[in-house]
């Protein structure tokens, strides 16, 4: 299995498969709810992959999330309107943010 799981490139699968086939046994999992929750966690991890190496070819100075800026040090940005960016409906629409401005070293 680990050779196979190897060859077809599957490194997420093979690091969680046997424990996938545990959970499957207790749960009575049906083939194919088994076999979707091993392809979602593989694409979940190629998609976790994906985004870290663009961070790192972007060669940002820093890396900042919404969740972790500080709407104290500027008061005049609302932190109601930046919630809206965070819903999961404003990315399935394809919609995008653009900020413009001076970073924040401090913050």
């Amino acid at each position: 299995m680990e050779n196979l799981l190897k060859k077809l490139a599957l490194p997420r699968i093979r690091l969680i498969y046997r424990d996938w086939i545990d959970r499957a046994g207790k749960e009575g999992m049906s083939y194919s709810d088994f076999l979707r929750g091993l392809l979602e966690e593989e694409v979940c991890a190629r998609e976790e992959s994906r985004l870290r190496n663009l961070m790192k070819k972007a060669n940002f100075p820093f890396e900042k999330t919404l969740e972790q800026f500080d709407f104290r040090v500027h008061p005049e940005l609302r932190r109601q309107v930046f919630q809206n960016y965070l819903e999961e409906s404003f990315v399935r629409e394809g919609r995008a943010l653009v900020l413009i401005g001076a970073p924040d070293l401090a913050t």
